[in-house]
């Protein structure tokens, strides 16, 4: 009997012991959930605080951009007649106002013909459902002009 007791005493023993070991290992496994989220909040916070860096960057002034593009504009027409040196300061100060103004003077210059295209595509497909209408009506009236003469042309016969 002393046996049974001394080996459910240990048995008891190693299950406690296997139950501390599972809480334990239960618990590092909450920690690092607990540390991988924290990781987690923080990049974010950080790729959040990069992104508003970046608008705040980008963000200038309307009034200071359409001024740098108009000085641009004013350096490509000098550029287009020749005078090259002039050009160039234009495009000097524009970029001094606005570091990416050629950048954006030519996105603003796409979006510009974009919408122009757009536009023309827009005519040309308005000026063919007229002209269709136009040649809907030309049949209906070569129709009619026809069905008129073959009325008259067996009118006569029938005389």
């Amino acid at each position: 009997r002393e046996r049974e007791r001394k080996s459910l005493r240990e048995c008891r023993s190693r299950k406690k012991k296997l139950r501390l070991q599972l809480q334990g290992h239960e618990f590092q496994q909450f920690l690092q959930g607990q540390q991988q989220q924290q990781q987690q909040a923080q990049q974010q916070q950080q790729q959040q605080s990069h992104q508003q860096q970046q608008e705040q960057e980008q963000a200038v002034d309307v009034a200071v951009l359409e001024e740098a593009m108009l000085i641009h504009r004013q350096g490509e027409e000098l550029e287009g007649e020749g005078r090259l040196e002039e050009a160039l300061l234009c495009y000097r100060q524009a970029t001094r106002l606005v570091p990416d103004v050629d950048q954006r003077y030519a996105q603003w210059t796409r979006h510009r013909h974009q919408q122009e295209l757009q536009q023309l595509r827009q005519q040309a497909e308005q000026q063919q459902q007229q002209q269709q209408g136009q040649g809907q009506a030309l049949e209906q009236q070569l129709s009619l002009l026809s069905n008129v003469h073959c009325q008259r042309v067996a009118g006569y016969k029938v005389k």
